[in-house]
Parts: C-alpha cells; sequence; structure tokens
C-alpha cells in the first residue's frame, strides 16, 4: 500500500483516500447538503401555486 496524502479541494486537510475526489468528511457533508436540496425541491414542485404563493408571504414577515 502507498502512504500518499492527498489534499482535500474543499477544506484543505490532507487524507489517504480521496471520495468523490474529496476527503470522507467532505463528501459525507456534501452529499447530505445534495440529499436536502434535493428533497426541498421535490416538496415544493409539489406544492401548489397558492401554497407557494403562501410561503413566500411567510418568508418575507
Amino acid at each position: 500500500m502507498s502512504d500518499k496524502q492527498f489534499d482535500c479541494p474543499q477544506c484543505g486537510f490532507q487524507t489517504k483516500a480521496l471520495h468523490e475526489g474529496y476527503c470522507e468528511a467532505c463528501c459525507t457533508s456534501n452529499q447530505a447538503a445534495l440529499d436536502d436540496h434535493n428533497h426541498q425541491h421535490d416538496r415544493w414542485a409539489q406544492l401548489s401555486d397558492s401554497q407557494r404563493a403562501s410561503e413566500i408571504n411567510r418568508a418575507h414577515r
């Protein structure tokens, strides 16, 4: 096995292995953020126009 270290391009810390190009912690964090984004997108897509308008109005208060 190689003792090669990689620098994570996101956090800058050294890691023994990259996961999708990032250290394991950043990869896990990025996946969680993507999963949340996809969930919010799907939820928003299922709302009616009036429900969307209501949420926008609540956010402006």
